[in-house]
C-alpha cells in the first residue's frame, strides 16, 4: 500500500519519503518528506502520518488518529468533534456489516 519508500534529495538534503495513497490527476503519486511537517504533528515521537501509513490504517481510522493528535495545538474541540464523526462512521459501517 504505502510502504514503498525512497530517499530523495530535497533542498540539498536526503530525506525518506512515502508515496501518498491519493494520486493527483497527473497520475504521479505525491511524496511527503518526513522532515517537513507542521509543529502540531512533528512534536510526537511518531508522526501521525507515519503511524497511519506504517499500520495501513484506512481513511476514517487515519483521520481519527490525525484529529486526536492535533486537537490541542490546532483545531481544539472542533478537531475532537471531527474525530467523533469518523468514529461514528466506523461504527455505522460495522453495524451495517454485522
Amino acid at each position: 500500500m504505502l510502504n514503498d519508500r525512497k530517499t530523495e534529495r530535497i533542498d540539498g538534503k536526503e530525506v525518506k519519503t512515502h508515496r501518498s495513497a491519493s494520486v493527483p490527476k497527473t497520475g504521479k503519486a505525491m511524496l511527503y518528506p518526513h522532515d517537513i511537517s507542521p509543529k502540531h504533528y512533528s512534536q510526537f515521537k511518531i508522526e501521525p502520518f507515519t503511524f497511519i501509513n506504517e499500520n495501513e490504517l484506512g481513511f476514517a481510522e487515519g483521520n481519527v488518529v490525525k484529529y486526536v493528535c492535533r486537537w490541542r495545538d490546532k483545531g481544539g474541540v472542533d478537531d475532537l468533534k471531527k474525530a467523533i464523526r469518523y468514529l461514528q462512521l466506523l461504527i455505522e459501517g460495522e453495524q451495517d456489516e454485522g
